[in-house]
Order: structure tokens, then C-alpha cells, then sequence
């Protein structure tokens, strides 16, 4: 299935990192820059939905695989990437969390393989000490 506009994914190692943080002051800076923005969010993160649908003052969709299979998912990607020039997706809780410890299914890097989306990884620096800076 072809989209008319490139996207990506935020993400993080954990839930709590700051990707909606991150996502929102993205999608001002977009938005200054009259860059034609569409915003999505996964799973049932309606106040994200409505604070992006302000930003961006375009329609914003949620993928609640809840909700939505991986064929309805897609057709509401196609649906974001008409008449935008991007498409940013933000995750739900960190990058593999799924639906249970072990289990990719459910996670953001499920979501954004299916959906052949590249990945921002946030990470919180103050959270892993010297192991990221090695």
C-alpha cells in the first residue's frame, strides 16, 4: 500500500521517557515552519489525539489494536498521509513493551514494522547513568 507523505515513529525505552514531550514540541516546530504535519497516536491516548489535533489542526487518528485490525491500521495511515507533507506517529509505553513480558506483539516496534516505519528512539540520559555514554 502506497502513502503519499514519509512518517516515523517516536518511541522510547520506557514509559515515562518524554516522547510526548519530544512529539508536541516536534510538531510546534513543524508547524512554525508550515510544514504540513499529520499526527497519529497508538492505543487509547485521546488527550495526546486532542492536543495534536490543535497543533497540527488536522484530523488526528488513533491505532488502538484493541480496536483495529492490521489491515484497518494501514487504511488509517493511508487515510493520515493524504494531503499532509509528513506523518508522525507517537507510541504508547516503551519501544518492546507488548502485550505481556516477552512478547513483541502489541509493542511500537511491532506497530512500526508492520507499518514500515522508522523509529525515533527518546531516551532519558539520567535514567541509565554511564551505560549510554559508553
Amino acid at each position: 500500500m502506497e502513502f503519499s507523505a514519509p512518517r516515523f515513529m517516536i518511541s522510547g525505552a520506557f514509559t515515562g521517557v518524554g516522547k510526548s514531550i519530544f512529539g508536541l514540541g516536534l510538531a510546534v516546530a513543524l508547524r512554525k515552519r508550515n510544514i504540513g504535519l499529520s499526527c497519529c497516536v497508538k492505543g487509547p491516548n485521546l488527550l495526546q489525539a486532542n492536543i495534536y489535533h490543535r497543533l497540527s489542526r488536522r484530523f488526528t487518528r488513533t491505532f488502538d489494536d484493541q480496536l483495529l485490525d492490521s489491515k484497518q491500521i494501514l487504511l488509517t495511515l493511508r487515510q493520515a498521509s493524504i494531503g499532509a507533507e509528513l506523518v508522525m506517529i507517537e507510541g504508547e509505553s516503551g519501544l518492546y513493551d507488548g502485550i505481556r513480558p516477552g512478547v513483541s506483539a502489541g509493542s511500537d516496534a511491532a506497530l512500526a514494522a508492520d507499518l514500515s516505519t522508522p523509529v525515533i528512539a527518546v531516551l532519558n540520559p539520567g535514567r541509565y547513568g554511564a551505560s549510554l555514554a559508553a
